[in-house]
């Protein structure tokens, strides 16, 4: 079994090979470092973010409508 600390010394390519040699708590950390396994999809906080900001402008819009009856969500 590879230790993280000998994994993180390894080269990128390297790292991709070996990452199963890992334990379970191991693989968790090395995913939590800056290395990422290859084809690796990260979602960035930004992108999270801009998502809350338009469910809350709908939600706004939403309680405005419904404050307006022009709503009616019983029909």
């Amino acid at each position: 079994m590879l230790s993280l600390e000998e994994f993180l010394k390894l080269p990128a390519e390297e790292k991709t090979k070996r990452y199963l040699e890992l334990s379970e708590k191991d693989r968790f950390l090395a995913r939590t470092s800056d290395w990422q396994p290859k084809d690796t999809v990260v979602v960035k906080y930004s992108n999270l973010k801009s998502d809350q900001e338009k469910q809350e402008e709908f939600i706004k819009q939403l309680n405005e409508a419904l404050e307006r009856d022009e709503l009616n969500l019983l029909k």
